[in-house]
């Protein structure tokens, strides 16, 4: 979860020396900046896969190590489904599709204080994946889309989150679709609004999956050691900030595992009951198919089975280890190359330190965090 050496000794929103900078054009680009990775290169691309086809450039494009961190060679493979429908893209003359799910309120004061609120992460993410789609339409003249569907109301239930706050969350990732431009190669989605035409099919579905993980949490198959990693996942990502704790009482739980963590575990494996109960019956319903027949099948979780596993942002599962929703953004410059990136990094480890600048929107939401080192 949150252990380690990085909590501060005192709440750091409780009288921290706080520096403030409102958000302006110069970091609006910083932001641009850091959503364009730097180990992908179109020309060196382009010069390696010159004698391909266009359905292999596709498939290499999407493949590329920049952008996606599954097995390339599952995902590739002359029999992946995958490589099929590039080709059917390729064959009839229209846009490559690519469906996403991701973006979902996480209500851990630990890892964001404004937690349904869209930031620069959430901004990052959008414009790294608009860029995506524009490199495909450099190969493939129709182009792309990316439907990102946001699973934020979806999951609210389970994880103690209102409603209110998932469809905010969601209305503000629309919203910020629209601002930055990104309409003609993003959709966003609302995961209920997908399965609400097969709402009896998938209530039957739920209620036999919630049941049997119920009597036992390894009825799918799933092995224990990762059914203890997803409780713990769980406990990190309900929404804690409702039940009032203190700075001492989210450390004791945290980072001491003490305290509030037994009832907290209990609550996490009901929660995660759930979660996982909803997604097996989406699952069985074959959703993807249902709303995007012949599309891309991403994710952002490792798996070994062949699907794309996409960068949310560059620096996903490089130097970056959260989504862009379970923390708040860091910009710093990478040690390597120089240049800005955005990583994410839970906001109670970055707020108040004095390297730190704090990047506010004019709504006075926290867009994310700047760093200046001495």
């Amino acid at each position: 979860m949150f252990d380690g050496p990085e909590w501060p000794e005192a709440d750091p929103r409780r009288g921290a020396a706080d520096i403030v900078r409102e958000l302006d054009d110069e970091l609006r680009d910083l932001v641009r900046e850091c959503a364009v990775t730097p180990r992908f290169s179109w020309s060196r691309f382009l010069a390696r896969h010159s004698a391909d086809d266009t359905t292999e450039r596709l498939l290499a494009l999407l493949n590329h190590r920049a952008f996606q961190f599954n097995s390339r060679a599952a995902f590739g493979g002359r029999d992946s489904p995958w490589r099929r429908r590039l080709a059917a893209c390729v064959a009839e003359g229209r846009p490559v599709e690519v469906v996403i799910p991701a973006f979902c309120v996480i209500g851990n004061p630990v890892k964001r204080f404004d937690t349904h609120r869209a930031t620069a992460a959430e901004d990052v993410a959008l414009l790294h994946l608009a860029r995506i789609a524009r490199l495909i339409g450099g190969l493939h003249e129709p182009g792309a889309v990316f439907h990102i569907v946001s699973d934020s109301t979806f999951y609210s239930p389970s994880m103690g989150v209102t409603s209110i706050e998932a469809l905010n969350y969601v209305i503000e990732l629309r919203d910020r679709i629209d601002a930055l431009g990104l309409g003609g190669h993003l959709v966003l989605h609302d995961m209920t609004d997908l399965l609400q035409p097969t709402a009896d099919l998938f209530q039957r579905r739920f209620e036999l999956w919630f049941a049997r993980l119920r009597r036992d949490p390894l009825a799918d198959g799933l092995g224990a050691d990762e059914h203890a990693r997803w409780v713990s996942s769980m406990v990190a990502s309900l929404d804690i900030g409702k039940l009032g704790l203190d700075f001492a009482e989210l450390r004791a739980t945290f980072a001491e595992q003490a305290g509030m963590h037994a009832p907290l575990l209990a609550r996490a494996e009901w929660a995660l009951a759930e979660y996982r109960a909803g997604k097996l019956a989406a699952t069985d319903l074959e959703w993807e198919e249902r709303a995007f027949p012949g599309a891309i099948r991403a994710t952002i979780h490792t798996k070994p089975i062949p699907v794309l596993g996409l960068r949310l942002f560059p620096e996903f599962k490089c130097s970056a280890k959260l989504l862009p929703y379970h923390g708040i953004g860091v910009v710093d410059r990478s040690s390597r190359t120089g240049e800005h990136r955005m990583g994410v990094r839970p906001e109670m480890f970055v707020h108040g330190r004095p390297d730190m600048r704090r990047i506010v929107d004019n709504r006075g939401v926290t867009s994310f965090y700047l760093h200046t080192p001495e």
